[in-house]
């Protein structure tokens, strides 16, 4: 069983990339696994590009969705190319904190998710 460390922004100790690599190095413990919020990060893509090597679990954040799906806050046009060459092969869940109602950004926000996945 493996424990994961998301980086997180909400008053928590792993705001950027820094701090979470700091704590994972602290550790030092194979339970321990970097998890990747793709929205948490304070200073966004800057942290993102240094940690996407190595994380084991990402969690596509969705914080204010486009009309093509996409997030304002987020460039996963940048992001999932980036994973894709880091190898990356595990899990992506998608994760809605958009004041649009669920019952029209959902389904915008999971098609351009199915599509970055699918590297078109």
């Amino acid at each position: 069983m493996r424990l994961g460390l998301e980086n997180h922004n909400h008053g928590a100790f792993t705001p950027t990339a820094e701090e979470f690599l700091r704590v994972l190095g602290e550790v030092n413990s194979p339970y321990l696994v970097p998890l990747l919020d793709t929205g948490n990060f304070t200073d966004g893509w800057q942290s993102i590009q240094r940690v996407v090597g190595i994380v084991e679990h990402v969690h596509a954040k969705f914080w204010q969705v486009a009309k093509d799906g996409s997030d304002e806050k987020v460039d996963y046009s940048k992001v999932f190319p980036a994973l894709r060459q880091a190898g990356y092969d595990g899990w992506v869940t998608f994760e809605y904190e958009t004041p649009e109602p669920e019952e029209t950004g959902i389904p915008r926000s999971l098609a351009y998710l199915k599509r970055m996945v699918a590297g078109d």
